[in-house]
C-alpha cells in the first residue's frame, strides 16, 4: 500500500480574479487570474453539518439514516516565509478594497489595501428608478453608477425608495444602469424619492486543491481572519478562509507559481509610534519613510523584538444559508470587525516615562511598520522596492507589560485599533511585480 505524502499536495487561489457573483467561481485558472501557492501550511477542510435519526423512534438501537444538511469549507493558510504576492493577495481578499499604482513604466506596482466599508461605492440621488424587467434593473438618469464605483458582483443596499429597500447583487453595470442577478425581484418605481445605494460585502475567490492525490475545485472563499507577524527573522501570515461549500472533482491545469523572495524582518525600514495632535497620516504612504507624524515620532526601529497585527472580519457563517439557496452558503457577510496590535521592544530608560504615559494618559497613538527590501528595486531603475507599509492611525494601548528577556528589560505595547473618524482604520501598501489583484 502506498501512502500519499503531504508534501505533494497543491493549492491554487484566484487572487487576481474575484468572483463576479458569490459562489460563481473565478473566470478561469490562467496565470492572469490565479497562481499556485508554495511554502505554506494548510488543508481545505469540509465543515459540513450532518443530521441523523438518532433521537427519533426507529425501532433500532443505532441510527438508521443520515443526510448532509449543510455544506461548508474552510482553509487556514499559514506561511512562515511570507512573500509579497501572498501578502498582497490575502490582504486584498481580507480587507476588500485594493487600488494599484504602477511605478512609472516599470514592471513594479504598489497595491494600496484598505478595509471595505459600507458606502465605499455609494450614490444618493433623486434620479434613480427601479425597473421590473427580468432581469430587473436600477436606472439613473444622471448616469452616475460607474463614477460612484459600482462593479459586477457588488452586493448593494438600497434605502430611501418607496417599495425597493433591501439587499441585491449586481450582475453588470453601465453608467446609467445596474442590472441585477436573475433571482432579484424589484417593484416598478419612478424617479423622485432620494434613494441611496451602497456597496456591501467582501470579495470572494475560488481555489483548486490537490490533497491525498485527489483534486477538487472550491468556490466562494472569503477571508475571516488575517494575522501578520514576525517569525524567526521573517514575516509570517495566517489567514483563515471560509468557503461556500460548493466543491467538485476537478482536472484543471494548475497556473504558474509566483517567484519572489521572502520578506525579512532585518529589512524593517522603520517602526514608529506617534501620539496626540502630531498624528498626520500620509495617504497614500511613501515607501520606506515615516508617514504618521507632522513632528518627530517615537522611533522603535532598532528596538523591535516581536510584532503581530490581527484583524477579524467575523464572518457570519451560519447566516450564509439562505432560503432557496440549496445546501451551500449563498453569501458570507462580515460582522463587527476587530483588530489589535502587539509590539515587544527593548526597554529604553530615557523613554520609559514618556512611553508609560501613552497608556496612563490614554492618548491616541498611531503606528507604522515599514519593510523595504534594500538594496535591489523591483525593476532596475525603478523607485519601488519589494516590501510593505502597514499604518494604523488610531491605537489605544492596554496596560504596558514589562519583563526580562536574556537579562535585558523589554516592554510590550498591546492595543486595540479604533476609528478616528477620518482616516481608514488600516492602510497596507504592498510592493511587488504583480499588476493587480481581485480584478
Amino acid at each position: 500500500m502506498t501512502l500519499e505524502k503531504r508534501n505533494v499536495d497543491r493549492l491554487a487561489l484566484s487572487l487576481f480574479d474575484k468572483e463576479a457573483t458569490y459562489d460563481a467561481g473565478p473566470a478561469g485558472w490562467t496565470a492572469a487570474s490565479a497562481c499556485e501557492m508554495s511554502g505554506f501550511d494548510g488543508l481545505v477542510q469540509m465543515e459540513d453539518v450532518v443530521v441523523d435519526d438518532r433521537e427519533g423512534v426507529t425501532g433500532s438501537e443505532l441510527p438508521t439514516t443520515q443526510e448532509i444538511l449543510r455544506k461548508g469549507t474552510a482553509l487556514e493558510y499559514t506561511t512562515n516565509r511570507l512573500k509579497p504576492n501572498e501578502l498582497a493577495g490575502l490582504a486584498a481578499l481580507h480587507f476588500g478594497s485594493v487600488t494599484h499604482t504602477q511605478d512609472g513604466g516599470y514592471t513594479a506596482y504598489r497595491h494600496l489595501i484598505k478595509p471595505i466599508m459600507e458606502g465605499s461605492a455609494t450614490i444618493t440621488a433623486t434620479t434613480i428608478a427601479f425597473v421590473d424587467s427580468n432581469p430587473d434593473t436600477i436606472t439613473d438618469t444622471g448616469s452616475g453608477f460607474l463614477t460612484a464605483g459600482f462593479a459586477a458582483g457588488n452586493v448593494i443596499l438600497v434605502s430611501g425608495s418607496v417599495n425597493n429597500n433591501g439587499i441585491y447583487t449586481i450582475a453588470s453595470v453601465e453608467a446609467g444602469t445596474i442590472t441585477l442577478i436573475a433571482a432579484a425581484e424589484l417593484t416598478a418605481e419612478s424617479v423622485g424619492p432620494t434613494v441611496t445605494i451602497s456597496a456591501l460585502g467582501l470579495p470572494s475567490i475560488g481555489a483548486i486543491a490537490t490533497q491525498a492525490g485527489s483534486q477538487y475545485v472550491y468556490k466562494g472563499f472569503k477571508s475571516d481572519s488575517f494575522e501578520l507577524k514576525f517569525n524567526e527573522g521573517k514575516f509570517a501570515v495566517t489567514s483563515r478562509l471560509i468557503g461556500s461549500g460548493t466543491r467538485a472533482p476537478d482536472t484543471t491545469v494548475y497556473p504558474a507559481k509566483i517567484s519572489e523572495s521572502w520578506l525579512r524582518t532585518g529589512h524593517i525600514a522603520g517602526a514608529w509610534l506617534e501620539t496626540g495632535a502630531d498624528i498626520v497620516i500620509t495617504d497614500p504612504p511613501i515607501q520606506g519613510v515615516e508617514n504618521i507624524s507632522s513632528a518627530t515620532p517615537d522611533s522603535l526601529t532598532n528596538r523591535v523584538l516581536d510584532f503581530s497585527f490581527r484583524h477579524n472580519n467575523n464572518l457570519r457563517a451560519d447566516l450564509g444559508y439562505i432560503a432557496g439557496g440549496g445546501d451551500v452558503r449563498s453569501d458570507l457577510e462580515y460582522g463587527r470587525r476587530t483588530a489589535d496590535i502587539s509590539l515587544k521592544v527593548k526597554a529604553l530608560q530615557s523613554q520609559w516615562v514618556t512611553e508609560l504615559a501613552y497608556y496612563e494618559d490614554q492618548v491616541n497613538c498611531a503606528m507604522q511598520i515599514s519593510c523595504k527590501m534594500l538594496p535591489d528595486p523591483i525593476a532596475v531603475g525603478g523607485a519601488y522596492y519589494w516590501g510593505f507599509e502597514l499604518i494604523v492611525p488610531l491605537l489605544k494601548l492596554k496596560p504596558i507589560q514589562r519583563e526580562v528577556q536574556d537579562d535585558f528589560h523589554v516592554i510590550s505595547f498591546e492595543g486595540e485599533v479604533f476609528d478616528d473618524g477620518s482616516n481608514d482604520a488600516v492602510t497596507l501598501a504592498v510592493y511587488n511585480a504583480q499588476a493587480a489583484y481581485l480584478v
